[in-house]
């Protein structure tokens, strides 16, 4: 429903958002609103070619490899196709759904032209854009993170097989599934409306009924403070072990490698080159967390006021300031794995023939280069 006569000077909103609709926002609801959207664009763009950029550099590295096996007239001595590490796998679906957060973001357009939200099938798809991003942006995360933990900090090897990255990619996909249809199915009805007006634009709604109060809370929010604690509790100690604060050595225990880890809290001075990789881990995690704790924060009050039918609401400036930062994970992601994993995105082109050694092709099978950010006696596997 397109308004043309619609030019309200200033905001009409409503506590109760069953009365809000279109010409009811203002001149500065529909400005801070359209800041979203402009951030929120960048991001889709920068993601997008992010992905773009991904998907053509593999895609062209297994065609290469492709046709080097069938000038191979020999089976034996075939290999089969480098697969990047799993970390490419998780950082791709991190920035497809940071590609759908933009998307629910850029919904806004909407509601900017209309002054005001109208309900309907394009506010459900808008709330389902919302919850599916913001929750698979925590996932996604919280796998790269646990994988990025286990590599550096317990020197996991994983196999160059993609099947592990798969099946976590493919829980994660199961989960949003049964998180976001299951609550559609039980819940959306025409007595009661799941997803609606949040009164800037659609979500989960927690004025129409007592019950879904809380439900924005526990189908999405829970998910990104955990992630978020996580973020916390992994790449702190893994910081900590390129500072030299916490230490690691090998020892031999009855025939069978064990890892001993100590704690110096004065630090060792033989790791000052590795120190850059401990500030990057934290990098990691405060790119996540200020991304999502503004709107975080704004919405959890929201929420507390609704339950308790306090005649407070959050300002408007808070709410939109919450959503830029929300909106600007694609855009800050994009920017920070293009800058500190070059090695991961920009792979090596090199063509493996017949002539092509063992040696030779395990170099080119390595889409990452541990040596330049890994501490000299950590020979780690290419998975990081």
């Amino acid at each position: 429903m397109w308004l043309e006569d619609c030019t309200p000077t200033a905001d009409g909103l409503d506590r109760d958002t069953r009365q809000n609709a279109a010409c009811n926002f203002g001149f500065p609801t529909r400005l801070g609103l359209s800041i979203v959207v402009e951030m929120a664009l960048i991001s889709a763009i920068a993601t997008a070619s992010l992905i773009g950029f991904i998907l053509y550099t593999n895609a062209k590295k297994w065609l290469r490899w492709r046709a080097a096996q069938r000038r191979i007239s020999d089976k034996s001595r075939r290999r089969p196709f480098p697969w990047p590490s799993h970390l490419l796998f998780y950082l791709t679906t991190l920035l497809g759904f940071d590609f759908i957060v933009s998307l629910g973001a850029i919904f806004d357009i909407a509601w900017i032209r209309d002054a005001g939200i109208v309900e309907g099938p394009f506010c459900s798809a808008q709330a389902v854009l919302k919850q599916t991003g913001d929750v698979g942006v925590a996932l996604s995360t919280l796998a790269l993170t646990s994988h990025t933990f286990a590599v550096l900090f317990f020197r996991w090897k994983p196999s160059r097989s993609p099947l592990l990255a798969c099946f976590v990619i493919g829980l994660i996909w199961l989960f949003l599934g049964l998180n976001d249809g299951l609550a559609w199915h039980f819940h959306h009805t025409k007595g009661q409306k799941l997803y609606g007006n949040t009164r800037y634009w659609c979500w989960i709604t927690t004025s129409h009924t007592g019950k879904f109060k809380y439900y924005g809370i526990a189908l999405e929010y829970i998910w990104m403070w955990v992630t978020a604690l996580m973020n916390i509790f992994l790449y702190i100690p893994t910081a900590l072990l390129y500072f030299g604060i916490i230490h690691q050595e090998e020892v031999e225990v009855k025939g069978h490698i064990k890892r001993k880890y100590s704690f110096n809290p004065r630090g060792n001075p033989d790791v000052k080159g590795d120190r850059s990789v401990g500030w990057l881990m934290m990098l990691y995690s405060v790119i996540y967390i200020v991304t999502i704790a503004p709107v975080s924060v704004a919405r959890i009050m929201e929420t507390v006021w609704d339950a308790k039918d306090l005649d407070k609401t959050v300002p408007f400036s808070a709410t939109a300031i919450g959503a830029v930062f929300l909106s600007s994970g694609g855009l800050l992601n994009t920017l920070l794995y293009v800058n500190t994993r070059k090695d991961l995105l920009f792979t090596r082109e090199n063509e493996i023939d017949e002539s092509a050694s063992e040696e030779e092709y395990k170099a080119v099978s390595r889409t990452t280069s541990p040596e330049r950010e890994l501490p000299s006696n950590f020979d780690v596997d290419a998975g990081y």
